[in-house]
């Protein structure tokens, strides 16, 4: 096929993404077979045009003489490029090139710059968005064909989609969102968002705050607040507020849509073609968008057993949850996930009896020596834990109470209990029904069902991405989304070529006593580096506020894994404490930078905090010495 090749990220981004389609319409339209025009000054770019581009480009350059000279203008350096273009223009009505008209004055003009240094420089000038071409006439990424409505069409509001879109308007592209929320089991449903803003981030860890608080009442006495010993908590004042804040964030995305002009469909979309969406909105009208580029960043739902009788029927989920107008009373809390911890550690610091039922261990993938502080912390706060169970079944009692059947496999027999809210929170599954990917070819992991991507987000089908929590092996988490969402936007329409590294990501777990961690855990530094490859310094600490209400922080730790060779690269850091994500977020930078234990011993900490003593650490595991810290 006759095509054009130019050096990435240096060309009118017109020519990068329709040259193959420009060239192949060319010689389709004049019936001409294509030769090789190579070497083109400047090093490392080559032009293929066919006869009949040739000769269109001395035709054009001539018009374009004869349109200066008219003015009354000498042509100056680049002139070959530049009055190719003009007169191929010319000769069209004044069509540019990103038109469909404008075709040839592409080949024209690159015919034309091939035989002159400095208008192959000046070709090669069109970087910046909205730039002026030699033609006069600022120059676009979209698609030449004019078939499609939208440049972009992103499937799922969520915050990965949200980013992709918002980025892909800035770059001047013509952007569409796709979002519609299926009410859960329960019927529950929320505004624009995702996950994050309605039933994930935001509120979860708004609840833990209101949680903390609870604490901190308690402990205000011996600091001198003369406060009641109990305080009662009102949960429907707390989630009236919490609630209302979320609708703000629902209306702060619908106001950031319409200013980038992003047209925003409430719909649940399926996909006709490959370039096409079909959907249906609540009132019945049904609407089809075409878009060049497809990204789906639909993400998941809440997981619910298919073993257990009356799994869906009498449970709720985290979508449920963080928008119930009262109180959820004694709770079950179904699996050990830092969903489920983090909802019951919530719970139970508002006084709410509440059990975790795990069925093998807590927290999997993070490191488990942190992951077994954490429960234990829980559970000296009142949570409690059965521990090798799985469900049977729900039964709904007539004053609407749930009756739980369990069996405990280690101690092998059938146990009940009555609850009040059964909180189903074992994973999630990716939120691909209806949206018929099979029709275009999109394929999905056979066990998870996300979505294969390869590193560039790309899926199966070369226009169609997919970014966030439904793509087979990413952290599902949203900053991660947000961020391969902005880069993805960047590849496709700004020119740039940077990926998004899966590596060292930071994260933490809000349970009450946070936990927070970066990089590797200890089992997955042992088992890439083998236990004589790495050193592992560590030191149980209290917290300065602990000390005069006399808190418990025996579970208050810290671990950094590191290489033991030379300088002793840092390959994870884990804390547990209060603010953890605070603290490790700020070190989070260090490890992303490749730093090493010898530069942390160097900096200097700030007295007196918590996370000071994070570059204080000096006692190895392999020492056996004590590593509880002591003194100030």
């Amino acid at each position: 096929m006759t095509s054009l090749f130019w050096k990435q990220g240096t060309v009118c981004p017109t020519v990068a993404d329709q040259t193959e389609e420009l060239a192949a319409l060319g010689r389709r339209d004049r019936g001409e077979d294509g030769d090789w025009v190579s070497g083109a000054p400047g090093g490392g770019a080559s032009v293929a045009i066919g006869h009949g581009e040739r000769a269109e480009a001395e035709r054009s350059a001539a018009i374009g003489q004869a349109q200066r000279k008219k003015a009354g203008r000498t042509p100056k350096g680049g002139g070959a490029l530049r009055e190719a273009v003009i007169g191929s223009k010319a000769a069209r009505g004044g069509a540019c090139c990103r038109h469909a008209g404008g075709m040839a004055a592409v080949t024209a003009a690159a015919a034309a710059a091939a035989t002159s240094p400095r208008s192959w420089r000046r070709l090669f000038r069109w970087r910046a968005l909205g730039a002026r071409a030699p033609c006069g006439l600022p120059c676009s990424t979209r698609g030449l064909s004019g078939v499609n409505e939208f440049d972009l069409l992103v499937i799922g509001g969520g915050s990965g989609g949200l980013a992709c879109a918002k980025e892909a308007a800035d770059l001047g592209k013509k952007v569409a969102v796709m979002d519609y929320v299926v009410p859960s089991p329960r019927g529950t449903s929320w505004g624009l968002g995702g996950t994050c803003v309605n039933v994930g981030c935001i509120p979860k860890k708004l609840m833990h705050h209101s949680a903390n608080l609870g604490h901190t009442l308690r402990d205000a006495p011996a600091y001198g607040w003369q406060v009641a010993p109990s305080v009662p908590h009102n949960w429907h004042q707390m989630a009236q507020g919490i609630q209302n804040y979320v609708k703000s964030l629902n209306w702060g995305h619908r106001v950031q849509l319409q200013e980038r002009k992003i047209k925003y469909f409430n719909i649940q979309g399926s996909f006709v073609n490959e370039h096409t969406v079909h959907g249906v909105d609540k009132s019945g009208k049904e609407t089809k968008v075409t878009a060049d580029h497809m990204v789906i960043a639909t993400g998941g739902r809440p997981r619910y057993p298919d073993d257990v009788e009356g799994a869906k029927e009498y449970g709720i989920s985290s979508d449920d949850l963080f928008w119930l107008k009262e109180s959820p009373g004694k709770t079950l809390v179904v699996g050990a996930s830092y969903v489920s911890l983090e909802c019951a550690g919530f719970l139970t610091g508002f006084g709410l009896d509440t059990t975790v039922m795990v069925r093998s261990i807590p927290l999997r993938g993070f490191d488990q020596q942190m992951a077994l502080l954490v429960t234990d912390h829980m559970e000296s706060q009142g949570t409690k834990f059965l521990k090798h169970c799985t469900m049977k079944k729900l039964e709904k009692l007539q004053n609407n109470q749930l009756k739980v059947y369990w069996n405990n496999h280690e101690e092998n027999k059938e146990c009940l209990d009555v609850f009040d809210t059964v909180l189903w929170a074992v994973g999630r599954v990716p939120e691909t029904r209806g949206l018929n990917l099979e029709k275009v070819g999109v394929k999905l992991h056979p066990d998870s069902r996300k979505i294969l991507v390869n590193a560039s987000d790309e899926t199966s089908v070369s226009h169609i991405y997919a970014i966030g929590d439904i793509t087979e092996g990413r952290p599902e988490l949203t900053p991660t989304a947000i961020m391969a969402g902005k880069l993805l936007a960047r590849r496709l329409f700004g020119r740039s070529s940077e990926l998004m590294d899966y590596e060292n990501v930071p994260t933490t777990v809000f349970t009450p006593l946070e936990y927070g961690c970066v990089g590797l855990s200890e089992e997955e530094a042992e088992k890439r580096h083998g236990k004589d490859g790495i050193e592992v310094y560590h030191a149980y600490y209290r917290p300065l506020e602990f000390t005069v209400p006399e808190r418990d922080a025996s579970q208050c730790y810290i671990k950094m894994v590191c290489l033991r060779e030379r300088e002793q690269r840092i390959l994870g850091l884990h804390f547990i404490g209060p603010n953890a994500g605070e603290v490790i977020q700020g070190f989070a930078l260090g490890v992303k930078c490749g730093a090493t234990y010898s530069q942390m011993k160097k900096t200097l900490g700030i007295h007196p905090t918590s996370a000071e003593e994070v570059v204080k650490l000096w006692i190895t595991k392999r020492s056996g010495l004590p590593a509880t810290v002591t003194g100030c």
